[in-house]
């Protein structure tokens, strides 16, 4: 039994891997490891600048979560005077 031999990424968007499509005529791929150690992934679109462009925005979200988890509380509360 051989091992299959994963795709190296074509490019890289920050956070997010963007693979070329398996065969012609099929959907860019894109993945990422989320903050909690989850593996994601979602398809691209049908040509290269829409799959760099929706990984962007990923990476954007991915962005602003890490910095709402940077340590400072998300709710302050004020003690009473």
């Amino acid at each position: 039994m051989t091992a299959r031999r994963r795709p190296e990424p074509v490019s890289r968007v920050g956070r997010v891997a963007v693979f070329a499509p398996a065969r012609a005529g099929t959907y860019w791929r894109l993945r990422w490891t989320g903050l909690d150690g989850a593996r994601a992934d979602t398809s691209g679109g049908r040509d290269r600048p829409t799959a760099e462009a929706k990984a962007r925005g990923i990476d954007a979200r991915l962005a602003r979560a890490a910095g709402q988890q940077s340590g400072l509380p998300r709710v302050w509360s004020i003690p009473d005077l």
